[in-house]
């Protein structure tokens, strides 16, 4: 009964409707659906095919995407597969489509309800089976057929689909189980079927199987969307799975509903998902970019459709894009808060973590409203905004401000940045819902120097198994655990929490070449009630970051945990660490205060899902004392800056070699922090 006491009836009955469809489902009660006769395979979407010799004068401008891109197509032809973090995935020849090739197990067969898709001892990992039938690696196969003529993957893609059709039928198998998946495979054979323009070899009637099997994606999502089970981007990429379905084929008899209701689904879960500050509810970085993908693909089908924009969605929209492009290292790559599923909406570009293409088709879509600096415009951008769109956004792109410091205040995103570097904090809330793609990273940081990954997110490994836990662990985190690994939030599930902290922002200011934040948090309060985390981070342009760690409230020993990115050396001599960036000068120097040890360690890094590498980090102990008095940490740009002890409890002294200023951190007797200079003073109350 306590199931249902918090349930809308709403939500009862859509419930008891699903329940009831797949008994009779599993009875053999519902026929399999069919698409009537006459309706052509070529789907009618808002982007017209790129003529060769545009394909060619755009990608002669970035032959190295030309390069990756047919080598892709060219690995997938011979049977190995670059997926999420994983390169030459090998599923069989014949494809396995139930195969989860890095454990070596196969889902079972059924109906997609009685698939335990969680169980990795029966499944595996789900998330790699199903990755392999989004089918996006076929859009690259199709891509390589525009850019090369070659038939070989006309073939490849028409037997792929043949043989997906007849180890797949509809509601049978793990590749059923999911409405977010079906959508995805929706928007692929979309695309592959907008690329391959008619030509598409016909065997054994692949056309009119292939529409068939469309509506009976079309008709699964809509019976099984995720607005009770997982309203998150689950919800709103079904969404958009109808507004491609509704949009591609308007013959459909569905047609016009799917169209409106992945609209109104859309629009409606827009102010609920994305924040005023344009960041996402859940707390995660990589669903960010989800969700940006899809209301920019939105977008241009709504507007292709004549469906109504409503006031302000362009505006949360451009928000979401904003946030993305503050965030972004020149790589492209993001700093990971939260989850990291490994997932693109249509990875156009075969490097996944590279969000550069949104960046560009969100300067494309929204034509009058600010996106962040420009970046290079990735030659995928091409194939949906077209050549001379493309042409345009490339002349357009320039050098960049130096970057100032920035808040996403809703968010608790905090960008303490300039020349030196950017160093991001997490002092948001934990994730909406029940927190499931939130990590215990109460106050953690990132830093990018050089456009290196300096200080780095620990990722997430994996959605199952051991990796689960470890990876979105407090002490896998920038931040400060108590002895004994207590963290900040204590997980309930795979995507659940059952306890996490309330984060405070006390302080934040920030001008030219420097910012200041104060924020703590009270997720140790289970373990020692009324304890409280304060951190301060204090930045200037040229000197560094200064870190200032406080547990108020009893003294306890505790670890501050600095983790820094894969293929950087570290060397610890006379309490500093010494960070060794490939090619750059000055050096990162880590400098530790009294009242601790320095204690170097080795930690795992997951830069995509799937796969984790080896990095080196430091750990900094702190005694009951030192955890009360506070641990200063500075990452000075230069290793002539010196942090020292001052003359009294709680003062810190702050400078460089040749400089006249001397920068004081003070805790004082009233317990306020203090930041001062000869050219600056911040009080945080």
């Amino acid at each position: 009964m306590r199931q249902f006491r918090n349930r809308s009836i709403q939500e009862l009955l859509d419930r008891g409707r699903q329940v009831l469809r797949i008994q009779l489902e599993r009875l053999g009660a519902v026929p399999s659906p069919r698409a009537p006769a006459g309706i052509r395979l070529q789907p009618t979407l808002p982007w017209a095919p790129l003529a060769q010799a545009d394909l060619e004068a755009v990608y002669d401008q970035r032959p190295a995407e030309r390069a990756r891109l047919v080598a892709e197509a060219d690995a997938a032809l011979e049977g190995r597969h670059h997926l999420l973090g994983f390169t030459s995935l090998e599923f069989g020849r014949p494809i396995n489509w139930h195969l989860d090739p890095t454990r070596g197990r196969q889902a079972p067969s059924g109906h997609w309800s009685q698939v335990p898709y969680l169980d990795e001892s029966v499944v595996g990992d789900h998330k790699i089976v199903w990755e392999m039938n989004r089918h996006q690696w076929l859009v690259t196969v199709a891509q390589a057929w525009r850019l090369t003529g070659d038939p070989r993957y006309l073939e490849h893609i028409a037997e792929t689909l043949d043989r997906w059709l007849l180890a797949n039928p509809p509601r049978m198998g793990i590749n059923w189980a999911s409405s977010l998946e079906l959508a995805f495979r929706s928007i692929a054979w979309s695309w592959i079927l907008h690329f391959t323009a008619g030509s598409l070899p016909d065997h054994r009637n692949l056309h009119h199987r292939l529409l068939d099997s469309l509506v009976a994606h079309g008709i699964q999502i809509e019976r099984h969307l995720s607005t009770w089970f997982s309203p998150n981007t689950h919800l709103t990429g079904e969404a958009l799975g109808l507004l491609y379905l509704g949009t591609g084929w308007p013959a459909l008899p569905q047609a016009q509903r799917w169209r409106t209701l992945g609209w109104r689904i859309l629009t409606a879960q827009l102010p609920v998902q994305v924040r005023p500050d344009g960041t996402y509810f859940e707390q995660a970085s990589w669903y960010q970019g989800y969700t940006a993908d899809f209301y920019l693909h939105a977008l241009l089908l709504g507007r292709a459709s004549g469906l109504p924009v409503g006031p302000g969605v362009e505006e949360r929209v451009a928000a979401g894009v904003e946030v993305i492009a503050e965030l972004l290292r020149p790589d492209g790559s993001l700093p990971l808060i939260g989850d990291d599923d490994g997932g693109r909406l249509l990875p156009l570009d075969v490097v996944r973590t590279d969000f550069r293409d949104t960046l560009a088709l969100g300067r494309a879509v929204l034509v009058d409203r600010h996106c962040g600096p420009e970046r290079e415009i990735p030659a995928a951008t091409s194939w949906i905004v077209g050549a001379d769109r493309w042409h345009d956004l490339a002349a357009r792109t320039a050098q960049s401000p130096v970057p100032r410091s920035r808040a996403f205040a809703a968010g608790g995103c905090y960008l303490l940045r300039g020349r030196s570097g950017s160093m991001l904090v997490d002092a948001g809330p934990h994730g909406a819902l029940s927190g499931g793609h939130s990590h215990a990273d109460a106050l953690a940081l990132d830093l990018t120097v050089g456009g290196c990954a300096v200080v780095a997110d620990p990722g997430t490994g994996a959605y199952v198994g051991p990796w689960r836990d470890a990876f979105r662990a407090t002490v896998a985190h920038n931040t400060v655990s108590l002895a004994g690994g207590i963290g900040s939030a204590e997980p309930a599930g795979q995507f659940r929490w059952g306890r996490w902290p309330q984060v405070t922002v006390r302080h934040w200011s920030e001008g030219p070449g420097w910012a200041a934040l104060e924020a703590e948090h009270d997720g140790f309060g289970r373990a020692v009630p009324g304890l409280v985390h304060r951190r301060t981070v204090v930045f200037r342009d040229g000197w560094g970051w200064l870190i200032l760690d406080r547990l108020l409230g009893d003294g306890v020993e505790a670890t501050v945990r600095f983790q820094f990115g894969p293929g950087l050396e570290a060397t610890t001599t006379d309490g500093q660490v010494c960070v060794h960036l490939p090619g750059q000068s000055p050096l990162v120097w880590i400098v530790p205060d009294q009242g601790s040890t320095l204690e170097p360690t080795t930690g795992l890094v997951s830069t995509c899902y799937g796969v984790a590498h080896q990095a080196p980090g430091v750990f900094r102990r702190m005694t009951r004392e030192a955890s009360l008095a506070g641990v200063a940490t500075l990452v000075a740009t230069t290793a002539e800056s010196r942090l020292e002890a001052g003359a009294l409890p709680g003062e810190w002294m702050w400078r460089v070699k040749d400089s006249p200023e001397i920068a004081r951190l003070e805790i004082g007797a009233d317990g306020v922090t203090r930041f001062h200079t000869t050219a600056l003073a911040v009080v945080f109350d």
